[in-house]
């Protein structure tokens, strides 16, 4: 019974350090953006005219990122497994192509609020209720 007891704390104590490490795998990182389901639609991401395609980049408690034309950026915490996006995101505000100005439009409107963290491998996925944003180192 101990040795089951001490192997179920150990499973817990590796389970709650992978959580973390995911955590801390995101900061300091940066990835493209593969993909971006908001609300049960595929939005079609592309590269700007110079090739840029679609980045989020994490520090410590700020990410910034570009999705086609502006830069968005604001912060986040990891608190209780749960990654939240504070209420401070912005972007800048230059005319774009109508496609690409859907993609940011409903990225940022959604990029609030609390969101789950799934790892696999290099990739992560960050979802919420209505978008889930698929990225890649």
């Amino acid at each position: 019974m101990k040795k089951m007891m001490s192997s179920l704390v150990l499973a817990g104590f590796f389970i709650a350090c992978s959580n973390e490490t995911s955590v801390n795998e995101l900061a300091d990182n940066n990835f493209s953006v593969e993909n971006i389901i908001l609300n049960g639609r595929q939005m079609q991401l592309g590269a700007n005219e110079m090739g840029e395609g679609a980045v989020m980049n994490f520090e410590k408690d700020k990410f910034t990122g570009f999705v086609g034309c502006n830069r968005f950026f604001g912060s986040y915490e990891f608190k209780n497994g749960t990654l939240s996006f504070k209420d401070d995101t912005a972007s800048t505000k230059m005319l774009c192509d109508p496609r690409i100005s859907e993609v940011e439009d409903g990225l940022l409107v959604n990029l609030k609020g609390d969101f789950s963290l799934e790892k696999n491998a290099n990739d992560f996925v960050l979802k919420n209720e209505n978008i889930s944003i698929f990225l890649k180192k």
